[in-house]
């Protein structure tokens, strides 16, 4: 959660750092095994997140894109949840821990779209 933070809020330094040191590799290591699910699927939805606001394959940190769709190809699926209407306290505290970018990722994942690599290996 504190380096979903930094990505959200500081920005390119450290989606840099994460990528000198090592860490995107780890986080796709961490999805792509049978770890806690809500793990996971944070990961997934950051990577996810991350390379739609960074600009994709041809955004300024193409790695991001690379990792997340390297997930999408490999697989990575979670299941669908379903949608519980919560009360105006829960929401409330929701949309403060939601970020923008976050919301379109889950929305994209849950619509079922898939990279093109993707449609290449289905029969």
């Amino acid at each position: 959660m504190l380096l979903e933070m930094l990505m959200n809020n500081i920005g390119e330094q450290v989606h840099r750092q994460v990528i000198d040191t090592g860490i995107l590799p780890i986080l796709v290591k961490i999805v792509k095994k049978k770890t806690e699910l809500p793990v996971r699927e944070r990961i997934f939805l950051l990577l996810d997140a991350t390379q739609t606001a960074l600009g994709g394959a041809s955004g300024k940190v193409p790695q991001y894109y690379s990792a997340y769709y390297d997930l999408v190809c490999a697989g990575v699926q979670f299941p669908q949840r379903t949608r519980e209407r919560p009360s105006n306290h829960q929401a409330a505290q929701e949309s403060k821990k939601i970020t923008l970018n976050g919301e379109l990722a889950a929305a994209r994942y849950e619509a079922g779209a898939h990279p093109v690599c993707c449609m290449t290996h289905r029969s």
